[in-house]
């Protein structure tokens, strides 16, 4: 109740500055924040019935050129809803398709002898026109979509470029608006560093490089081992034959630098802190699972913490057994969050 109340008198306060303002007010704008106020209504253009519009749409006939958009708003009568007329588009006019004297008989019918009623009927076709006219620029307009939630068809389209058009998992840490608004990084096809590293550091706000053809072994099936005199698919002197069970490969593996951090910073970075699980969230929506990659945070000298037992510090995480001066900066902290957010160290 104390909702349909408060929108009602945002509602009269709006259309009483349009009755007295109208020169100073943008058509799209004015019809874009009454629609705001009915977010339960489908929009002007999208209706079937008139009765669903909260307003009218209409033109007053005249031979001046448009001084302004709007010409004034006309509170209706036996609770019919307001009218909006306008200038700059309609029948009427020199602008408009009808002959001239037209509009000079509506506007002589309605000024001289207050009969209004071809002025009127012409707005029974003004009002679809025009209402078609708004939903074509709205329809265009990321920030009109915005205002009713339920009506944002752009959040579908920029959804529908990454594959996540119905919305991400509910457990998502990266979250569906920085999706969106990353929408250009994560559906490009062309993946780079440093779209990467552009994604990251905004979303982040910390210093990031991205360091490509780190080197790993990986591990060799066991129907690909050496084992001589049995299979010559596996064995052929210089070139498949290969001693042991893993190869060594810079092609399959990235590093992610976070850094120089703060000693805070560095924490929230850490295995069960919620800026980790973004961080992971976004490589992965980012790069998929083609690429193995790690994370690399960078801790200056002069946040390094003193260890001091029993007091702070976790062992193989935010504690260095150091001397007094230390000049080189903590850079032993890899985690591999593709391996289920363990830490590790190299």
């Amino acid at each position: 109740m104390a909702s349909e109340d408060r929108t009602a008198t945002q509602a009269l306060g709006l259309f009483r500055d349009l009755a007295e303002k109208p020169w100073e007010w943008s058509f799209y704008a004015a019809v874009r924040q009454i629609e705001a106020l009915h977010p339960d209504r489908d929009g002007l253009g999208n209706t079937r019935q008139l009765r669903d519009d909260p307003i009218r749409l209409g033109q007053d006939p005249s031979l001046a050129f448009a001084p302004a958009e709007i010409e004034g708003l006309h509170f209706g009568e036996n609770g019919r809803p307001p009218q909006i007329r306008v200038w700059f588009q309609g029948l009427f006019g020199p602008n408009g398709p009808l002959p001239l004297h037209l509009t000079e008989y509506a506007r002589s019918r309605e000024h001289n002898d207050h009969d209004s009623t071809l002025a009127r009927f012409a707005d029974v076709f003004h009002h679809r026109f025009l209402s078609l006219f708004y939903r074509a620029w709205a329809n265009a307009q990321p920030a009109v979509h915005y205002d009713v939630p339920s009506r944002d068809r752009f959040r579908t389209y920029l959804g529908s470029l990454q594959g996540t058009a119905t919305g991400g998992r509910p457990d998502d840490a990266l979250g569906d608006w920085s999706r969106l608004f990353y929408t250009g990084h994560l559906a490009s096809a062309a993946k780079s560093a440093t779209s990467l590293k552009s994604l990251l550091q905004d979303l982040f706000q910390v210093p990031v490089k991205v360091r490509e053809y780190i080197g790993e072994w990986l591990p060799l099936p066991s129907s690909d081992h050496l084992r001589l005199g049995e299979n010559p698919g596996t064995g052929t002197l210089g070139h498949n034959a290969v001693l042991g069970a893993r190869v060594w490969g810079r092609q399959h593996r990235f590093r992610v630098v976070m850094g120089p951090l703060t000693h805070a910073r560095f924490r929230k970075l850490l295995p069960r802190r919620r800026d980790l699980h973004r961080l992971v969230a976004a490589i992965r929506q980012f790069s998929g699972d083609e690429h193995s990659w790690d994370v690399q945070l960078v801790l200056p000298a002069s946040e390094v913490p003193a260890l001091c037992l029993g007091k702070q510090g976790y062992l193989g995480q935010t504690s260095w057994l150091q001397s007094e001066n230390r000049q080189d900066e903590a850079t032993d902290a890899i985690l591999r969050p593709a391996l289920g957010l363990a830490f590790a160290t190299e």
